[in-house]
């Protein structure tokens, strides 16, 4: 098939595929209103390790140590020993395994931060929670991380970017979502009509003609309604495109 053919189907069921583009986008615009609203609050913690470093050497492997501390407390993050505290203490209907599933830890590569992003139906209590994780992983570092020398801690946590509350939804995507239905109803439209084309066998026009037979279409007299008003146009007028036809 060549552009021309395509064109020509479009132009044929161009009805039914205005109608199941609408559909689709209209149908995903309402899923997306209807859809239940969730919000991400983030918050950003950095690992540091407390020594004094007396050359460049041993600055580099305190720096090393806290990167490779901040990926073992990446896990600690969403452990019932840091989730458990939250709940308690913010009055949570959850449980750490519930409460988890809603908790994203990231680790940027070779930094020693770690991001934690919340999902919630509310923007406010998103951001309670981002915190509240961000204050029991302080808490965590200080319990779990060995000792120094003199008694002290070796690794510190420190909340760099404490949370807010969210102003925009992070779904539904409504746009997105709508852009996206209007490319499904594009390829489910494109698809109906030429399935439809595929499976239609009537014989209507020059092209099918052509599609069922071997000879080529030398000529074609086109439709002339006079005959109902006065006198065929070849009779009518000689000179005429049908009269010549």
């Amino acid at each position: 098939m060549e552009l021309m053919d395509y064109l020509r189907i479009a132009r044929k069921y161009w009805r039914s595929i205005v109608v199941i583009v609408l559909l689709t986008v209209i149908g995903v615009g309402l899923f997306s209103l209807l859809s239940k609203r969730t919000y991400t609050a983030t918050t950003s913690i950095v690992l540091s390790v407390v020594s004094v470093a007396n050359n460049a050497s041993e600055l580099n492997a305190g720096s090393t140590y806290a990167q490779t501390q901040v990926k073992s407390l990446a896990l600690v993050a969403t452990a019932p020993i840091v989730l458990q505290p939250v709940i308690d203490s913010l009055g949570l209907d959850t449980t750490p395994e519930n409460l988890a599933k809603n908790v994203t830890v990231t680790v940027p590569v070779s930094t020693a931060v770690i991001n934690l992003a919340v999902v919630d139906g509310d923007p406010a209590q998103a951001a309670r929670i981002a915190n509240a994780l961000g204050e029991q992983i302080i808490a965590a570092v200080k319990q779990l991380s060995p000792p120094s020398a003199n008694g002290g801690q070796i690794v510190v946590a420190t909340i760099i970017r404490p949370a807010v509350a969210p102003t925009n939804p992070t779904t539904p995507k409504t746009v997105q979502n709508i852009e996206l239905g209007l490319l499904i109803g594009l390829v489910l439209a494109a698809g109906q009509a030429l399935l439809r084309n595929a499976l239609n066998r009537s014989v209507r026009t020059e092209h099918d003609i052509e599609r069922v037979t071997d000879p080529a279409v030398t000529g074609s007299i086109m439709l002339d309604p006079s005959p109902e008003e006065g006198p065929p146009a070849a009779v009518a007028d000689a000179r005429s495109l049908r009269a010549e036809s």
